[in-house]
């Protein structure tokens, strides 16, 4: 799929803990999509694993943000239901701090027995890398809700399409959302991929994100050719089950 990719959509997708009206800090992010075992519980290794890692990540400054979306609107048949997505400030920092044996006295055959149990709750679908583009954001704690759209975007008008987004896009106080962000996919390139950029909408509340899906408004000047440029292959419904930042005193 890959992913098929928060946004998404940083998720994409997500977006990170930013001050009023400023950008956000990141610079890349990977969006991992994966697909839980039912009854499998591989909510207790978030919690007691995986978020004790991205903690420990973020106090030593290798990652900026850890996020866990849920994805609405699933069933059995979904190909994924949980998108975690990664904040960093470098492309050579994914890598840093990663492994469960960092987080315990753990040996390298501990930490195989760990990951196959992790394995038995989860299936990683796939992952996704992107540059951040364009935000902004009217709160500065990380959304509860997001509007994930996967697009592709037209070969050899990702330029043009960046500075639409960042000329329509700004913040408004009078729209429900509370924030914005689009990301260039750099993982895969080229015609055969589903989505090459993602784009995020941030709410508050899961009303405040339906009732701007179910609004239909007319264009204003620049939206023909936004359009025209780009083709959304998808959009989904995302709420935040945790996210992780960098601990002050």
């Amino acid at each position: 799929m890959k992913k098929i990719t928060i946004l998404i959509m940083g998720i994409l997708i997500t977006c990170v803990t930013i001050a009023q009206s400023k950008t956000a800090t990141w610079k890349y992010a990977t969006m991992d999509f994966i697909k839980t075992t039912p009854d499998g519980n591989y909510d207790q290794y978030l919690k007691e694993k995986w978020s004790v890692l991205a903690q420990k990540r973020l106090n030593n400054g290798t990652i900026l943000g850890w996020d866990v979306w849920g994805v609405g609107h699933t069933n059995t048949e979904s190909k994924y239901d949980l998108v975690i997505i990664t904040f960093y400030s470098a492309l050579d920092s994914m890598s840093k701090g990663s492994g469960i044996k960092r987080i315990g006295n753990y040996t390298d055959l501990d930490e195989e027995a760990i990951m196959d149990k992790i394995d038995q709750t989860r299936k990683v679908v796939g992952t996704s890398v992107l540059v951040n583009k364009h935000g902004w954001s009217m709160i500065d704690t990380t959304a509860k809700f997001a509007n994930f759209n996967y697009l592709k975007i037209n070969a050899g008008s990702g330029d043009e399409y960046e500075k639409l987004v960042a000329k329509i896009n700004v913040a408004n106080k009078n729209n429900k959302a509370v924030g914005f962000t689009l990301a260039k996919r750099i993982d895969l390139m080229g015609e055969d991929i589903m989505w090459n950029y993602g784009g995020a909408y941030f709410y508050s509340t899961y009303a405040d994100m339906m009732e701007s899906r179910a609004e239909t408004n007319p264009p204003n000047a620049d939206q023909p050719k936004l359009a025209s440029l780009r083709t959304i292959k998808r959009s989904e419904v995302l709420y935040n089950k945790y996210s992780l930042r960098k601990k002050t005193n």
